[in-house]
């Protein structure tokens, strides 16, 4: 069996950008305000901080997501840009420096394809 490993790394400022579409096309994720800034979170499974700038103050707000929001967000922002995914096999998310990255593994099994 073959195994492919793929990361495919979102910079701060790409993450940022696929929250911002998931909040408006898909799904909204806060009730108001701009995302100001996205930062990375470390532990068990990794997440992010999304500072949010509230509309007519100087108050902020964050909102913490988690790998399954985050795997979403991702996937959708990957679809959009039109970055080609494959359905089946293993992703998730992993911090990679100071960004946010999807690992899919991918098992090709023998016979799974041919070069005839």
């Amino acid at each position: 069996m073959i195994t492919e490993f793929r990361r495919l790394v979102f910079s701060n400022d790409e993450l940022k950008t696929a929250i911002e579409f998931f909040h408006k096309e898909k799904t909204p994720l806060f009730v108001s305000g701009e995302v100001e800034s996205v930062s990375p979170e470390d532990g068990d499974k990794p997440g992010a901080c999304v500072r949010l700038a509230l509309p007519g103050s100087t108050e902020r707000k964050e909102l913490h997501l988690d790998t399954t929001q985050l795997g979403a967000i991702m996937l959708l922002h990957l679809i959009r840009i039109k970055t080609p995914i494959p359905r089946s096999g293993h992703k998730q998310i992993e911090r990679v420096g100071d960004c946010l990255a999807l690992r899919l593994t991918i098992n090709a099994a023998p016979g799974d394809f041919s070069l005839d």
